[in-house]
């Protein structure tokens, strides 16, 4: 398992099982009117999108597999 060592990192985790290698990006987000808000990654260097909000409740955004 790799954690980002400072916010210039492209992902957050890297995650490992098997020949499977997968980048994970974790942004905090907040229910705002009815919708889900959070700010959108500065880069693709993601391959899982996790939105954690205030209360710990975690969102899977996006998964983009094969990558």
């Amino acid at each position: 398992m790799y954690r980002a060592v400072n916010w210039t990192s492209k992902a957050d985790l890297v995650a490992v099982r098997g020949d499977e290698v997968v980048r994970v990006q974790v942004k905090t987000g907040a229910h705002l009117n009815g919708k889900f808000h959070y700010p959108k990654p500065v880069t693709d260097s993601y391959d899982l999108l996790i939105v954690v909000d205030h209360k710990g409740n975690i969102v899977i955004e996006e998964y983009r597999s094969g990558i």
